[in-house]
C-alpha cells in the first residue's frame, strides 16, 4: 500500500514431505505479514493432515520387570516421528536508523503434541543485505524439547552484469521480493 509505505501479504500452502526415515508427512499452512520501513510483523500456522506416531527405533529397555495385561515385559523407550500442528510469529525493525539493511527480529513458536502438551519456544534473529547480491543472517532458538540452537544463513545471488551495491537502502516495494532469512 503505497500511501502507508507498507506491504501486506497473506499466504497458504500445502506441503508433502518424506522424512529421512521414509515416513510421509502432509500439512496445510497459512500466514500473514506486513513489512514497512520501520516495523515488520509475520505470523504462520501449520495444520497436519494426519496425527500418526511413526516408530523410528527402540532406544533401550529398563531392568524393571513389569506385568501388563496377561504378560510380563520390560519398559522401554523409543524414538518416534510425528507432524505437529502449531504456529510462529515475529516482529522486527532496523537495528539502527542509519542501517535499514540490517534488521533484528524477536518471536515465539508453539507446537501442539499428540499428548495435548504445547511446547513453547522463543527465537531472535538478525539479518542483513550486505550488498545487493549477498545477505547474511543468524538465528537463536530456545525451547524445552530441543534446547538452545543457533543457525546461520548465507544467500548469494549472481548479479549478472549489474554493479554490486554495498549496504543497499532497499525501498519497501523492493523488499517484497526478498526471501525471509
Amino acid at each position: 500500500v503505497d500511501r502507508y509505505d507498507r506491504i501486506f501479504g497473506v499466504n497458504a500452502f500445502y506441503d508433502d514431505d518424506t522424512s529421512s526415515n521414509e515416513f510421509r508427512y502432509q500439512q496445510f499452512g497459512f500466514g500473514a505479514e506486513t513489512l514497512g520501513q520501520f516495523f515488520d510483523a509475520r505470523a504462520n500456522g501449520y495444520v497436519p493432515t494426519t496425527h500418526d506416531d511413526n516408530f523410528v527405533k527402540a532406544t533401550g529397555l529398563s531392568t524393571n520387570l513389569v506385568f501388563f495385561e496377561n504378560r510380563l515385559g520390560f519398559i522401554g523407550t523409543q524414538v518416534i516421528e510425528r507432524s505437529l500442528a502449531g504456529g510462529d510469529a515475529e516482529v522486527g525493525a532496523p537495528l539502527a536508523p542509519d542501517m535499514p539493511w540490517l534488521r533484528g527480529y524477536v518471536g515465539a513458536y508453539a507446537y501442539r503434541q499428540n499428548d495435548g502438551s504445547t511446547p513453547v519456544g522463543y527465537r531472535a534473529r538478525v539479518g542483513g543485505w550486505f550488498s545487493n547480491d549477498l545477505s547474511l543472517g543468524a538465528m537463536i532458538t530456545s525451547d524445552d524439547i530441543f534446547g538452545t540452537n543457533v543457525n546461520f544463513t548465507a544467500d548469494w545471488r549472481f548479479a549478472g552484469l549489474r554493479p554490486t551495491r554495498f549496504f543497499p537502502n532497499w525501498s519497501t516495494r523492493d523488499r517484497m521480493m526478498m526471501p525471509v532469512n
